[in-house]
């Protein structure tokens, strides 16, 4: 993805978490931000740590400055202890500013940019505190489900917007930073390990492995010519049914696991997800790779609400011998014959 970007996951939210809920009275101390009339943000409360001058227009979009705001003495030692490392290790320069943001359950976040030279100036992180199934992050065309304890870079001159179609409140901490002149965006292109990407994502990184993949696999060549029916994916991206994992060793793709996942037709009341296409570059097959893209794929699969995991094998494949060892039983023998 182009426009969202994981930079960190695993960290330590709940320390935070557990200070927040000792101090409900922070989240009603300044309501502006959802307040003003056509505000983007009309479902969401705020605890403003570090922000702005004044709350003009013309310092909130053109002043640079970020001030301490007194509440941040409140919950100082547990954002710290958060994010001090997290922000020494991207290189962080210029810190701007910073605050907690609840979204409510039910709630959206309308599409919209930041404007001014605040925003030209700053890029902006999110450290997901709380967040649960069906809350979707739109940035640029894509989508991403963001979770606790991770930490994401975003383009906010794009348009962005959020939907929380949970029924709890999704928490994250805003930050505004300038990172050192050679920490670019580069650097959070995903480098090593299994990260969840959009579909177009996954063709600029795919290189040669799908045609690997097909070669290795087509049983029919003659018939079954490798061309992806790229609309169709994007349509079922949209409607929020695709879920797409990938492996990366060194910047390169090297596996991936494409599912769909949704309503089953005969079971309707079944969220399901159903592997539709898993492979791992032959040099890794003899490392764990294969076996976390597995896990992981299950675990995204059960966040999206999915309790039936389906995958199919070609007899005799390490696929096919590693199934009943993870506990999956056969559901259905598949044939075939060219007509």
């Amino acid at each position: 993805m182009e426009n969202l970007k994981r930079i960190a996951q695993g960290l330590n939210v709940q320390p935070l978490l557990d200070k927040i809920a000792t101090k409900p009275s922070l989240w009603d101390e300044i309501t502006i931000r959802q307040d003003y009339e056509g505000s983007a943000h009309h479902d969401t409360k705020c605890i403003i740590l570090r922000g702005s001058k004044t709350f003009s227009q013309h310092d909130v979009q053109e002043d640079l400055g970020s001030y301490d705001y007194p509440y941040i003495e409140e919950l100082m030692p547990q954002v710290q202890q958060l994010l001090k490392p997290t922000l020494l290790e991207m290189g962080i320069e210029e810190l701007g500013r910073v605050m907690v943001v609840e979204l409510a359950a039910g709630g959206s976040i309308d599409e919209h940019i930041d404007e001014g030279a605040y925003a030209q100036h700053f890029e902006r992180f999110h450290v997901v505190l709380s967040s649960q199934q069906g809350n979707i992050f739109t940035c640029g065309g894509e989508q991403v489900h963001m979770q606790p304890g991770d930490l994401w870079w975003f383009n906010h001159h794009k348009p962005h917007s959020v939907v929380n179609h949970s029924n709890a409140g999704r928490v994250h901490i805003i930050i505004d930073a300038v990172r050192v002149p050679q920490s670019s965006k580069a650097t959070f292109e995903p480098l090593h390990g299994i990260h969840e990407i959009s579909y177009e994502a996954g063709l600029k990184d795919v290189g040669e492995l799908l045609e690997q993949h097909w070669h290795e696999v087509a049983k029919n060549k003659g018939i079954m010519i490798l061309k992806p029916d790229t609309p169709r994916y994007l349509a079922m991206e949209k409607a929020n049914m695709l879920l797409i994992l990938a492996a990366y060793e060194h910047g390169q793709m090297v596996g991936y696991s494409l599912n769909i996942v949704g309503n089953h037709l005969h079971y309707a009341d079944l969220m399901y997800a159903h592997n539709d296409l898993l492979f791992l570059h032959k040099d890794y097959r003899n490392t764990p790779i294969g076996l976390k893209l597995i896990r992981q794929t299950e675990k995204a699969a059960k966040e999206r609400g999915a309790r039936l995991m389906l995958w199919h094998a070609k007899e005799g494949t390490s696929l096919d011998k590693i199934m009943p060892r993870l506990k999956y039983s056969v559901q259905d023998i598949m044939y075939s014959k060219e007509l």
